[in-house]
């Protein structure tokens, strides 16, 4: 038997509105055919708050469309507010998490 091949989305790496942050991955849901998509912000800490109040609306779409969806990770936590983002993201998420920082594997052991 042979293993189908399947295809991931990363996460954004460029600083868009979180409109536009939004749209775009309501579009990937209705028409991407991709198999798994990671959403998050992994550059800056900075830029946390122009997603954040979409994530739940792209959660929910990129599920209904059958796509797996991750978390990930900040990619460089160095600062306490990203430390404090990288704690609440491994204690609250209930969806699996793509860790891209050490501190990220350390909070996430034992969870997918």
């Amino acid at each position: 038997m042979t293993a189908r091949p399947t295809l991931s989305l990363g996460p954004l790496l460029y600083l868009w509105s979180g409109e536009e942050w939004r749209d775009f991955y309501l579009r990937i849901a209705d028409e991407a055919p991709v198999d798994a998509v990671t959403i998050g912000e992994v550059v800056c800490s900075k830029r946390l708050h122009f997603m954040a109040p979409y994530v739940g609306e792209v959660v929910e779409r990129l599920t209904r469309a059958g796509k797996e969806v991750r978390l990930g990770s900040l990619i460089s936590v160095t600062l306490e507010r990203e430390s404090a983002a990288t704690r609440g993201l491994a204690e609250g998420a209930t969806l699996p998490v793509e860790a891209n920082d050490l501190s990220a594997i350390a909070l996430l052991a034992g969870r997918p």
